[in-house]
């Protein structure tokens, strides 16, 4: 895997991570070389964790929290990060499969007729 994104073409803001795969098997009936393809690369998989979007994660006096759902408001409960990705984290401890998570601070204070704090479910 390149260490570097590049881009396709110099006018275009898409930038492209280079990797050359090694093929347990091949197909060669279907599988041509020079034959265009389309992919999921996964890197990683794990099976019982709690993961929830990045954008969920605050900082608090130093502290990396969550706003979890409880009775009718959102508590803020410190959490440990085990992996992260730019778009989802993946915790140690802090929150249960199930847990009502706030997506935004319910702390802060918003213009009057903004729409409400929104609420994602932690998740295996």
């Amino acid at each position: 895997m390149e260490p570097l994104a590049k881009t396709r073409d110099y006018q275009s803001p898409v930038k492209y991570f280079e990797a050359t795969l090694s093929l347990a098997r091949t197909l060669p009936e279907i599988m041509k070389p020079g034959q265009r393809v389309r992919a999921v690369v996964r890197l990683e998989e794990a099976e019982g964790v709690i993961a929830i979007p990045r954008g969920a994660v605050f900082e608090k006096d130093g502290k990396r929290i969550v706003y979890r759902r409880t009775g009718g408001s959102f508590v803020p409960v410190e959490i440990a990060i085990a992996r992260q990705s730019i778009s989802r984290v993946v915790l140690d401890s802090g929150l249960a499969a199930g847990d009502a998570i706030a997506l935004r601070d319910p702390t802060e204070k918003r213009a009057a007729g903004a729409a409400s704090s929104g609420g994602a479910e932690a998740g295996k």
